[in-house]
């Protein structure tokens, strides 16, 4: 089963322990606000009597978390009643019924059984007392999938560990949270056994095959499912498949002399990936799915290694539609398989080898397959009379894109679902933070996405779900149904009653803020500069010699900048105008919050620094540069 291998809490990220303490912990009981008062259409409701189909492993796990969780509330006592119409498949489809006398559950499987009660823990949770609002609810306005990104999985893709990272009261605050699941990154070869191509086996299959079903079976417990985003590692090219079979040798891989990858249009390499995924789904029944990116990297094929002149097979080939067939062998496989499980093609930065709105390669995907799009990039936005794009996941943008829809409509148009890929929490405008408290924003976005979608990945793999940034609290609970009047229910339960209005008014300053955001590929820096390390971001005269020991920590990368790149495309007026209005309506916004203690005031002040830093370096660099914009006498070149 899983190797020795530790979970890195000892590193350069503050609190790591901590936070794994906290997310690893039972979820406490809800401590109930004594001022709360029940409202119209409410009734009171301290506890359950559970009655009907409550064997199933799902919805025992739900009851036992809503037995504890409300073991703070005093009251009478409703009967629950729960129908399941089988015990079989995944299908999270359920109706909630709340009246005077019972709560009745009815859901097609104990997933959605399991599903409804963690959101009648949610109503609980954000009332904060122990009422139920009469009525009817059920599922026709939920995501579902909707993914998360495991905190404390590492960027390995070949290994699933180490096994901490599954922990059964973390995967069961993600199920609370309203998400149906998670995704793992992993390269496919750690799965591979091939009667068809010997020489892609890995020794270690069986192994790595047991420790995905152990995976499955305890996500199962919550009533999650496990997805994996697959990588496949181009090969060298005396490989001893190549040897074996040199028509399967593709393109070569970009900026390489020796790497390839299996041919796209090669009959033989297609079967073999559908091979992959029956083997995967037979060995592994309670899989969820597979995400494969068609774009520029994940599932490399003959196109994203983005030199498909140098395969003699795909050489002149309809490149939209031989890429499609082999997504189609394989999702037909898996289908095959597992009927429930799905074949997601992801067209991430799809324009690398095709056009952005993806029209002429989604009309050739079977409905075999689903499709996802990034749900806001691609787009572009004026701001200061400048224009620029949104590269890549934004909250700047709500969504959807131009392109996103027009590939929504091309999918629905072909009977072929449709799902979006968002961030729930770090955005590419300031990805060192869990999250922008831009709640109003974030809203926006994530009931776009449940009235364009249905499903979601609200995670990929910045930061993953934390239980604790508010964006992704509002992006699961959304995605289970419960985003009707949800930040203001949001705002009262964290902040309290007394302090929600000016919640809400400074959430709606902090959107009004990002309207100025000057977006770009330079000026988030990815992974550099005033909107990555915020006030860390040094003021340099001259490019140091030395790396600072602060910077050693990220192996000796330049997480600086030292010059004005930072303000393209924009230009250093634009800039400096549009930040400074983000700061006017920023800085309301904090005075609004200034007597309301917590993370979230103290996380917007944060990155009002972060916008100050990206001013002040601006406006420093303008000033420094300026000594070469016109001559200067001896006195001023030794003052320099």
């Amino acid at each position: 089963m899983f190797s020795a291998k530790k979970l890195f809490l000892n590193g350069p990220i503050p609190g790591s322990k901590k936070i794994f303490t906290r997310l690893t912990s039972p979820i406490p009981p809800i401590e109930p606000d004594p001022s709360a008062v029940m409202e119209e259409k409410e009734i009171p409701c301290a506890g359950f009597r559970p009655v009907g189909d409550i064997s199933s492993i799902q919805v025992n796990s739900a009851l036992k978390l809503l037995k504890s969780s409300l073991k703070n509330f005093s009251g009478p006592k409703l009967p629950l009643e729960i129908t399941v119409d089988s015990t079989d498949g995944k299908s999270r489809k359920h109706t909630i019924r709340i009246t005077e006398k019972k709560v009745s559950i009815h859901a097609a499987t104990p997933f959605g059984a399991a599903r409804a009660l963690y959101r009648l823990r949610s109503r609980f949770a954000l009332r904060k007392a122990p009422f139920l609002k009469t009525g009817s609810w059920d599922s026709r306005k939920t995501l579902d999938p909707a993914l998360a990104h495991l905190i404390f999985k590492d960027d390995s893709l070949f290994e699933l560990g180490p096994v901490e990272t599954y922990h059964k009261n973390y995967l069961q605050r993600i199920a609370a949270a309203g998400y149906t699941g998670f995704h793992i990154n992993v390269d496919l070869s750690v799965f591979t056994r091939s009667a068809l191509l010997p020489a892609m086996t890995h020794p270690q299959a069986e192994k790595y095959l047991a420790e995905l079903r152990w995976i499955t079976e305890r996500a199962k417990e919550f009533g999650l499912d496990v997805y994996l985003s697959l990588y496949l590692q181009p090969l060298r090219g005396g490989h001893a498949v190549f040897q074996e079979h040199p028509e399967i040798r593709g393109s070569r891989m970009v900026n390489t002399d020796d790497l390839y990858v299996l041919c796209t249009s090669q009959p033989l390499a297609r079967k073999y990936y559908a091979e992959q995924m029956t083997n995967l789904f037979t060995s592994v029944p309670d899989l969820g799915g597979i995400l494969a990116i068609a774009g520029c990297e994940g599932w490399l094929h003959c196109h994203t290694a983005n030199m498909p002149d140098t395969c003699p097979n795909c050489r002149g080939k309809n490149i939209e539609y031989e890429t499609a067939v082999m997504y189609n062998e394989s999702a037909a496989a898996l289908k095959k398989a597992s009927p429930e499980a799905k074949f997601v093609v992801w067209t991430y930065n799809i324009f690398a080898w095709s056009d952005k709105s993806a029209e002429k390669f989604i009309s050739y995907l079977s409905t075999d397959c689903c499709l996802m799009a990034n749900f806001e990039t691609d787009e572009e936005f004026t701001v200061e009379g400048a224009t620029a794009t949104i590269y890549d996941y934004s909250v700047r943008n709500i969504g959807p894109s131009k392109a996103t829809a027009k590939q929504r409509e091309t999918a629905l148009k072909n009977g072929i679902p449709f799902l979006a890929k968002c961030e729930s929490g770090t955005s590419l405008e300031c990805y060192s933070i869990s999250y922008l408290p831009v709640m109003t924003r974030w809203q926006k976005k994530f009931e776009r996405i449940v009235q364009n979608a249905s499903g979601s990945l609200m995670n990929w793999k910045f930061i993953g779900f934390n239980d604790e940034g508010l964006s992704q609290l509002a992006a699961g609970m959304t995605a289970m149904g419960e985003g009707k009047d949800l930040l203001k229910r949001l705002a009262v339960c964290e902040f309290g009653k007394n302090a929600a209005e000016n919640v809400l008014a400074a959430w709606k300053l902090f959107d009004e803020s990002m309207e100025y955001h000057p977006f770009s590929n330079q000026t988030s820096g990815y992974f550099k500069g005033p909107f990555y390390i915020g006030p860390a971001q040094p003021l340099f005269l001259y490019q140091p010699k030395k790396v600072p020991e602060f910077f050693e920590r990220s192996g000796h990368r330049e997480l600086w900048i030292t010059n004005l790149s930072f303000v393209e495309p924009f230009g250093v007026k634009v800039i400096l105008k549009s930040i400074n209005k983000m700061l006017k309506y920023w800085d309301s916004g904090c005075e609004l919050l200034k007597d309301i203690p917590g993370k979230h005031t103290a996380l917007a002040r944060l990155y009002r620094g972060f916008l100050r830093t990206a001013v002040n370096m601006t406006e420093f660099y303008e000033v420094r540069d300026s000594f070469y914009y016109a001559p200067y006498t001896p006195e001023q070149m030794r003052s320099k």
